[in-house]
């Protein structure tokens, strides 16, 4: 196979494997999301919250936000849908290409941070000890959180997919209410025992992401707009008011909102038809969104210390400007590294496997 045909046949099994196009267009904006979170912050900063150019902050904030909870979801909407039959078959499936990526991209932070960050000595057993005390870099701790959940994904799709849909709703409703209820209860003068919550709020995005797939979306859509909705106004106001109540991660706000835009992707009729420019864009973004969201960071450093001056001015072009390079860099870096390293590498670890 040559080194042209074996991307090819990757975005051919990519899409296969996916079957639905609205997760391909989802995971391709949660991905744009991702970089959004960390492009938008240095522009928007200075201005009073409620001035106009703080306004459009908020509401680019607010928007960019879920795309972490969506990446969970789309797991679950893939991996739960039916049960394990394997323990063993699913983590020799599942973990290499997690993990190859991940070592390989931890790697290249480990000797940014060593020769650039906090130049020091640099060891391959070093290396090694780094990564398992600790992410590289600030982003990789999604990767930490992925392997966890990944570990459990076995047993939970057994349990959710004998559930019927009252409750399955019903469990996920009171696993939010108690995370939620650990936020909030400071603000009354309360501290619930952190013990009572054992559940993190990412698995709830993963189950959550299962279940949504488990309802009509042309009859609930409506359902979906009015948690859009909800979700957006709340989270816009509660990061305006700088509430500590886990708006961005375990807050009910977040949930409805991150549940509301799955469901609108899931039930929308008026995505781009196959083929159309805008459908290929998303679909190669979706292609390579892991390694995306692995390189971004480091592009984002490169260019905001060479090309780009963090400034005030212009804020939302600068952002916009911002994030679409970005966005290209990543993906121009993801697909040569997915081509030549980690591609090669995933083929040597699949016919280890086969084995």
């Amino acid at each position: 196979m040559t080194l042209v045909e074996w991307p090819i046949q990757r975005i051919c099994h990519f899409l296969i494997m996916t079957r639905q196009k609205y997760v391909d267009h989802l995971r391709a904006f949660s991905a744009i999301c991702v970089i959004g979170i960390h492009t938008h912050g240095p522009f928007f900063h200075k201005p009073a919250m409620w001035s106009p150019t703080g306004i459009v902050g908020g509401i680019i904030d607010t928007t960019v936000r879920v795309g972490l909870p969506l990446f969970f979801m789309i797991s679950g909407a893939l991996l739960l849908t039916k049960p394990c039959d394997s323990v063993s078959r699913f983590y020799l499936r599942r973990f290499p290409k997690i993990l190859i990526p991940f070592i390989l991209y931890s790697a290249a932070y480990y000797v940014y941070g060593h020769l650039v960050e906090k130049p020091s000595p640099m060891s391959f057993g070093d290396f090694w000890m780094a990564i398992v005390r600790e992410p590289q870099f600030y982003h990789l701790w999604f990767v930490y959180t992925l392997i966890g959940i990944y570990f459990i994904v076995p047993f939970i799709s057994i349990a959710v997919t004998q559930m019927d849909n009252r409750m399955l709703w019903t469990g996920l409703l009171v696993s939010m209410t108690l995370l939620q209820l650990r936020q909030l209860s400071p603000l009354v003068g309360l501290h619930i025992n952190g013990s009572l919550v054992t559940i993190g709020p990412w698995l709830l995005y993963l189950v959550g992401g299962y279940a949504i797939t488990r309802v009509d979306g042309k009859r609930y859509r409506p359902a979906f707009l009015t948690l859009t909705a909800l979700g957006f106004v709340t989270t816009f106001f509660a990061r305006a008011w700088q509430l500590e109540i886990g708006i961005f991660d375990q807050g009910l706000n977040m949930y409805a909102l991150s549940l509301g835009v799955f469901g609108l992707f899931m039930s929308s009729t008026r995505l781009p038809a196959d083929g159309a420019i805008l459908d290929r864009v998303m679909n190669t973004i979706s292609t390579y969104s892991y390694e995306i969201y692995l390189v971004h960071p480091l592009v984002l450093v490169w260019l905001r210390d060479k090309v780009f001056e963090m400034t005030e001015f212009h804020p939302i072009w600068n952002t916009f400007l911002l994030t679409s390079t970005v966005l290209l860099g990543s993906l121009l870096v993801a697909a040569v590294i997915q081509t030549f390293v980690t591609g090669p590498c995933l083929r040597v670890a699949d016919r280890l496997i086969a084995r």
